[in-house]
């Protein structure tokens, strides 16, 4: 459910509100008396509500104009995992924003104040429990410079657990002719220590314990965009790197106890790649080929050496032909192949499979009338034809499923009928 008003004003002022509520409830876990581990039934469970309002107001001025946003989201949740007590939780995330922008023949520049609020609670296990009011300035500015642009920004924020962190952002954008373009940046930023990972979304926080010296994650990026035409291709390529210092990390007990601790990482976790686009035009329709690797490496939970981050596909090809006559039909079919990536404690395998994605899409316009059919997975592409995705054993911290690391959902289609009047 989510009303939302609008209004502007002759003068320009604005005012933009919304709120909304979402409530789900779903059952999980095993289906049968004997299919859980040990032939122990298994059962998961998930209760949610939400609840959220926000509101944006302008008011321009000869020069630039004031801005105020404003947001505040609460989560309740209720999870269960197995024949253990049912896991309750709240999390609260709220800002108030004010900015001020002057704008002028050189360029832009903004100035804000910003109060941010963390609130999360868990019944179980109250080592997580925070409740933070960060308040934050910052300014941006954005300048014209002949066959330079540059823009730069820093911010400050007091935060009650990180302390006073100061995140900087830089970026140039160069045109060196008339259908070119490079844009290189770099920037910074940090996170604090919070409960909220992959791994213990996955068995909840009953078997999760905090380490004594835990410290916010911090983060340095750089980034390079090429932007051209070649042999009347459009081609976008990009490069990337990032480097996170102190990354959370969940470790497995060695005492057979089942419990799970959240550290920092002993090493900086790294990623890079490189993201390739090209488009050809074509009359009546296009072609877009892409390419992408990612390279990233982190310190083992366990040992502290290194080792390949899992999940992350090193090379990934695809290309995608779009036929159009506009009024009378569309259509469209893309694929995609994503190669081997590495695995983290899955029990089958350390490498996952190579396959090939591919989904397509028709329209047909009939009078005010439009037929459009939609085709997802056309070959049906699972990653439960490998190997199962429940464990022959659960983890140490009660984990009872794989990763996912290829589409779960097989040949999906449906159809459409849209109608359109004046």
């Amino acid at each position: 459910i989510r009303p939302r008003y609008n209004a502007v004003s002759k003068s320009g002022r604005s005012l933009f509100a919304t709120a909304g509520y979402g409530y789900d409830d779903r059952d999980g876990g095993t289906v049968a008396r004997e299919s859980g581990f040990n032939r122990v039934p298994f059962r998961e469970g998930l209760r949610s509500d939400r609840a959220d309002v926000g509101a944006t107001a302008e008011i321009p001025l000869k020069s630039g104009k004031i801005a105020t946003r404003f947001a505040l989201s609460s989560n309740w949740r209720e999870r269960e995992f197995g024949v253990g007590p049912v896991e309750r939780d709240r999390t609260s995330t709220g800002f108030l924003e004010v900015t001020r922008s002057f704008v002028s023949e050189p360029g832009t520049t903004v100035l804000g104040a910003a109060l941010q609020a963390d609130v999360f609670k868990n019944e179980l296990n109250d080592q997580f429990d925070r409740r933070w009011l960060t308040p934050a300035l910052f300014a941006t500015s954005e300048r014209n410079l002949g066959p330079l642009i540059v823009s730069a920004s820093v911010r400050g924020d007091v935060h009650q657990d990180a302390g006073t962190q100061l995140t900087e952002r830089l970026a140039v954008l160069i045109k060196p002719r008339e259908q070119w373009s490079i844009r290189g940046s770099v920037g910074t930023g940090f996170a604090a220590a919070t409960a909220t990972t992959e791994e213990t979304e996955a068995i909840g926080l009953r078997a999760v314990r905090r380490a004594a010296d835990m410290k916010a994650e911090k983060s340095r990026a750089a980034m390079i965009d090429i932007n051209g035409e070649v042999a009347g291709a459009e081609i976008l390529i990009t490069g990337y790197a990032s480097r996170i210092d102190n990354a959370l990390q969940m470790r497995d007990a060695t005492d057979g106890s089942g419990i799970a601790f959240l550290q920092n990482a002993r090493g900086s976790t790294r990623i890079s790649g490189v993201e390739a686009l090209s488009v050809w035009r074509f009359k009546g329709g296009k072609f877009i080929g892409s390419y992408g690797y990612s390279y990233g490496t982190r310190p083992d939970a366990e040992t502290g050496g290194r080792e390949i981050m899992p999940l992350i596909t090193r090379h990934r090809i695809g290309g995608d032909l779009m036929l159009e006559r506009p009024g009378v039909y569309r259509a469209g079919i893309e694929g995609m192949w994503y190669g081997p990536q590495a695995l983290d404690d899955n029990p089958y395998r350390s490498r996952s499979k190579p396959y090939t994605y591919v989904m397509a899409i028709a329209a047909r316009q009939i009078g005010a009338f439009e037929l459009v059919a939609n085709f997802e997975n056309l070959l049906n592409v699972r990653q439960t034809d490998t190997d199962p995705l429940v464990r022959p054993w659960p983890t140490p911290a009660g984990r009872w499923t794989t990763d996912v690391w290829a589409p779960l959902e097989g040949f999906m289609a449906n159809v459409a009928v849209r109608y359109r009047w004046q």
